[in-house]
Formats: structure tokens, C-alpha cells, sequence
């Protein structure tokens, strides 16, 4: 059996083959370091929790989400969506059936044995151009658990906005990350790009951010 230690330093390997996130290019990305010393927190705790992050969360951007998880998707859209605007398109033998009864299929739906979902664990759910959204809330995933759980020393109250240290953070982490140009490190990490980081923080706001460790349940 391995020792803790080994194991972590395979899964360390593992992590950093997976992701392709390099330390050297990490400690070389001048607005992520500036950003982290504003903010008063140590270059490498901060790279192993975005090497883990990037981990996890990356395996949801391979098409992979529990079958748990659309079907809790498909009933919200049941409830929340008018019963004239609920439709099913059956394929029968070639021939299709459209289905226009809300309430029918709400029950329909909801009759089903919700446990057997666990046998099928991970199912493609990046289809019809909703890969890019789904991609960009991994990046809201990543940014806001690193700013909500990061010891990160604070001198002036938010008061529900971020600091211009944090909004760099946040457009740091996107760039190590491969999420913006590499062009121009200074203005796409720095002032000058908050529109970026503020889009992204609301378009996803209040949106429950899983559990990495969720994707093995």
C-alpha cells in the first residue's frame, strides 16, 4: 500500500499531466504573482488549489455529467416552464408524436425511480451549442471557490463587490488557465479588463457551485 506521501505526489504528477499546468510558467506570470502578494497569500498554496481545481472541475468539460444531475436539470425546466410551453417529441418507427401536455408529462417524469439513475453514472450533456456556457461556468467554478476559500487578507469590506486585486486574481487564474489571450498578460489580467471578470461573476451569480468531489457520487 502507498504512503500518503507517495500518493500525493502521484496524484501531484497526475494532476499536473492532466491539466498541463507548469509551476515555472505559474511563478512567471507577473499579474497572477502581483495579484497574489496584494492579497497576502503564498504562490504555492495557491497553484496546488488551482492544480486541483483545474483537475476536477476540468473532467466536467469531457462531456461528463451524473445522469442525477440532467434529470434534476429537466425537472426545474419542467416547473419553471408555462404548460402550454412543455412539448415531448416521441420517435416511434421512424414516425414522431408530440406530446403537449405539461401536467401529463410532469407526472411522467416524476413517477420515475429516481435511484436507477445511479447506474448510469455520466452521460453527454454538451450538445446543441450549450458547450460554451457550460465551459464558461467551470471558469465561474474555479474563480469564485478560490475567492471564497482562500485565506486571503482583506483590508477593505467588499460590501458585496471585489477588490481591483481580486478582479485580478480572478483574470489571472482564467489566463494561467488557458481561458484568455496570452498576448498581453498586463491588460487582459489588469484594470482595463473588469468587464471580463464582472460578466462572468453575473451571469453565474448565485449559482451553485457542485463539489468536485461530487462528480463520483
Amino acid at each position: 500500500m502507498l504512503s500518503h506521501l507517495n500518493r500525493g505526489k502521484l496524484d501531484t504528477i497526475r494532476f499536473l499531466n492532466r491539466t498541463k499546468l507548469d509551476y515555472d510558467q505559474f511563478m512567471q506570470h507577473e499579474p497572477m504573482q502581483e495579484a497574489i502578494a496584494a492579497l497576502g497569500l503564498e504562490p504555492e498554496g495557491v497553484f496546488e488549489f488551482i492544480l486541483f481545481l483545474k483537475y476536477y472541475y476540468g473532467l466536467r468539460s469531457e462531456l461528463r455529467y451524473s445522469c442525477s444531475e440532467q434529470f434534476d436539470a429537466l425537472m426545474e425546466s419542467l416547473n419553471e416552464r408555462s404548460e402550454a410551453g412543455v412539448t415531448m417529441d416521441v420517435n416511434v418507427g421512424g414516425r414522431h408524436f408530440k406530446i403537449s401536455n405539461g401536467p401529463f408529462l410532469r407526472r411522467m417524469f416524476e413517477s420515475v425511480n429516481r435511484e436507477s439513475l445511479s447506474d448510469y453514472k455520466f452521460v453527454n450533456d454538451f450538445d446543441q451549442g450549450s458547450a460554451r456556457d457550460k465551459i464558461r461556468a467551470l471558469d465561474y467554478y474555479m474563480v469564485k471557490t478560490l475567492l471564497d476559500y482562500l485565506p486571503i487578507s482583506r483590508s477593505v469590506a467588499r460590501k458585496g463587490r471585489y477588490t481591483q486585486a481580486e478582479r485580478n486574481f480572478g483574470l489571472s487564474v482564467l489566463s494561467v488557465c488557458g481561458r484568455l489571450p496570452d498576448v498581453d498578460r498586463e491588460g487582459e489580467c489588469g484594470q482595463e479588463n473588469n468587464a471580463t471578470f464582472d460578466k462572468l461573476m453575473r451571469d453565474f451569480a448565485g449559482t451553485r457551485i457542485p463539489f468536485a468531489m461530487e462528480l463520483f457520487l
